[in-house]
């Protein structure tokens, strides 16, 4: 299963420290990052999907990265 970089948003009301709990304990997975509403997760996504299907207060989105310019500064041609 390949490793991937997940976003993961809570939308509920409660407290989500047990649902954090279960996300982190799917093998393979690895906390990167946290913040009170959201998480950076890595790891199998097949199986962190199937985990997220069920709890409904979570919205999961692939990690995507951007290439910025170089020189960003525009310049006269």
């Amino acid at each position: 299963m390949p490793l991937n970089r997940f976003i993961l948003r809570f939308r509920g009301d409660e407290n989500p420290r047990d649902q954090i709990d279960r996300i982190c304990a799917l093998p393979g997975m690895k906390l990167i990052d946290e913040s009170p509403r959201m998480l950076l997760v890595e790891g199998p996504g097949d199986l962190l999907r199937d985990l997220i299907e069920s709890m409904p207060d979570w919205v999961i989105t692939p990690q995507k990265t951007m290439s910025l310019p170089t020189d960003p500064r525009p310049r006269i041609a």
